[in-house]
């Protein structure tokens, strides 16, 4: 899993990993041995208890950072591999946080990061949608009353008479 991360950190990163030694071989006749660079190594080592599940967490966190600072023009370098442990292991965990769950999202008037309330945000759109379907509900031709029993009684005399 550490080789495909230094891979793709050099993909993400390019020279500054390079200059970080994010590097899988620290020279071209290391290659040809076999031999792993000492930073390589470490990060086997540090990152030895991680699950592929860990390892996937971390790459997406790490390119949303990534992301991040490329959109705000921000110079970013590679993460350490306590960086990445920490990014592998977010500490959000809702179930067991005291207080509401907020999302950010870009004010593009303020030029700002804002929170928004989850519940708020919920029950309006309950009530849009609430609100949508008494819309659409007038719009729509209602049903036909059921038929009474009289009315029943008529439609079957019509059917006798249609098949004499």
């Amino acid at each position: 899993m550490v080789l495909g991360l230094f891979a793709r950190m050099g993909a993400l990163y390019r020279n500054k990993a390079r200059s970080e030694g994010l590097v899988i071989y620290s020279s071209e006749d290391d290659e040809k041995l076999g031999r792993y660079s000492e930073n390589f190594k470490l990060w086997c080592v540090k990152l030895k208890d991680l699950t592929i599940e860990d390892f996937k967490i971390g790459m997406i966190e790490m390119e949303k950072r990534a992301e991040e600072f490329y959109q705000k023009n921000v110079e970013m370098w590679p993460p350490s591999y306590a960086e990445f442990r920490a990014l592998c292991k977010p500490a959000n965990n809702y179930d067991v946080q005291a207080h509401k769950r907020f999302e950010s999202y870009y004010d593009e008037k303020t030029g700002t990061y804002r929170l928004e309330d989850q519940t708020a945000k919920q029950k309006r759109l309950e009530t849009g949608l609430k609100f949508t379907s008494e819309l659409l509900s007038m719009f729509q031709e209602p049903e036909p009353a059921p038929l009474t029993p009289a009315e029943i009684a008529d439609n079957e005399r019509l059917e006798r008479i249609k098949r004499l």
